[in-house]
């Protein structure tokens, strides 16, 4: 039997784990550079990105039919419709709201959750993605023309234009929701569909190469103040940053590893239950003492160790649950 690559999947548990980083460092409550410990904000600052990396990789490989299309945006609009009614269920039951709160919460959290609104914010990814899936047939038809080049080098200009407008006034977090800022979406998407055919010809990056971009990606966003890491998705550091480790994955070949095949399956659950069980951590012993034993730089290591090991694991408890699967697939 043929083994199979896990390259992919190994960008996927590094994206799911650099957003657990970045979640952690929010709902701990610091300050949006997370107070002493900046960096570690920004190291996370491409977990989007390479998700729409790895997107556009395995889709790239795919027969974009209306019909398959349809059926990934409602994949998306019913496990996101469950998550966010199983959530304010929850919370009615538990006494936490009562029945008027939970339905207004949940009209609130869906759709609403899609445009970055809502308990449920981190959803807009799977706002963008319906988005994507709504555009593939003419993407497919562009990937493998050769034209790809060209609209690579399109979304760059437009998403260089846009962190250097972000930069200078705010633009995206005045006027543009995450969902919309097609520009960045469309040039991760397309670079990881370009990757796919080329993937015997890629640059021999590795993880050396992945730290030192890491490293210029951190000193530029120290002295760039766009507002954030996402509205520096179209810097040329954060673009480098994100390619350079997607290669470097890559140039990984894992065959057949059970570790990476499971973590990689509980990709979904991390990323729909982590907000839930961060806020339940950060507001209860141990996990609230831990900032008062440690210097912050130990001190958030120790929580994002252990708040990732708990959803992680939790996570793939749920994985195991019968009929589980068939929620948690898109």
């Amino acid at each position: 039997m043929k083994e199979r690559d896990q390259s992919i999947d190994l960008v996927k548990i590094i994206a799911m784990l650099m957003v657990l980083l970045l979640h952690t460092g929010v709902v701990r409550g610091w300050s949006g550079g997370y107070g002493p410990v900046p960096e570690v904000y920004q190291i996370a600052g491409i977990a989007m990105p390479l998700f729409l990396m790895a997107s556009g990789y395995l889709l790239a490989g795919k027969t974009a039919t209306l019909k398959y299309c349809a059926r990934k945006i409602w994949g998306i609009l019913r496990f996101t419709f469950i998550i966010c009614a199983a959530w304010n269920l929850i919370l009615f039951l538990f006494g936490k709201v009562d029945f008027r709160e939970a339905v207004v919460a949940f009209i609130r959290d869906f759709p609403g959750c899609l445009l970055q609104y809502g308990y449920f914010f981190h959803f807009w990814y799977f706002g963008a993605m319906i988005i994507i899936y709504a555009l593939l047939p003419v993407l497919h038809s562009l990937i493998h023309s050769k034209y790809l080049k060209y609209a690579i080098a399109a979304t760059f200009i437009l998403s260089t234009a846009a962190c250097v407008a972000d930069v200078y006034c705010f633009f995206e977090k005045e006027h543009v929701r995450q969902t919309l800022r097609l520009w960045y979406w469309l040039f991760y998407f397309l670079s990881g569909a370009f990757l796919n055919p080329h993937k015997d010809k890629i640059p021999s990056f590795n993880w050396l190469h992945a730290f030192i971009a890491m490293c210029v990606f951190v000193i530029f966003a120290h002295f760039i103040d766009a507002g954030g890491n996402e509205y520096l998705f179209g810097s040329v550091p954060c673009m480098a940053y994100a390619i350079i480790t997607f290669i470097a994955c890559m140039n990984t070949r894992i065959r057949d590893n059970a570790i990476i095949a499971n973590l990689s399956k509980c990709f979904l659950p991390v990323y729909a239950i982590h907000i839930i069980l961060l806020l339940f951590m950060f507001n209860h012993q141990p996990m609230i003492g831990i900032e008062r034993l440690f210097i912050p730089q130990i001190a958030i290591a120790v929580e994002y160790l252990t708040a990732s090991s708990v959803i992680i694991l939790v996570s793939l408890a749920i994985t195991r649950i019968p009929y589980m699967d068939r929620i948690f697939r898109i």
